[in-house]
C-alpha cells in the first residue's frame, strides 16, 4: 500500500483539506527507501512468487 498526500483544494468559499488516498502499490521493492538492489545477485525466491 501507498499513501498519497493531496494539496488542499482551493474553493470560492476557501481552502478544503484533502484526506490522503491509500492505492495499492503493485511496483515492486523498488519504491522501499530500504531496499538495496543488487543485480549481480538477480532476483529473491519471494520476487518470483515461489
Amino acid at each position: 500500500m501507498r499513501e498519497i498526500v493531496l494539496s488542499p483544494t482551493k474553493t470560492s468559499q476557501g481552502t478544503v483539506e484533502n484526506e490522503p488516498v491509500r492505492v495499492y502499490d503493485t511496483t515492486g521493492p523498488y519504491t522501499d527507501p530500504h531496499f538495496e538492489p543488487d543485480v549481480e545477485r538477480g532476483r529473491t525466491r519471494r520476487g518470483r512468487g515461489l
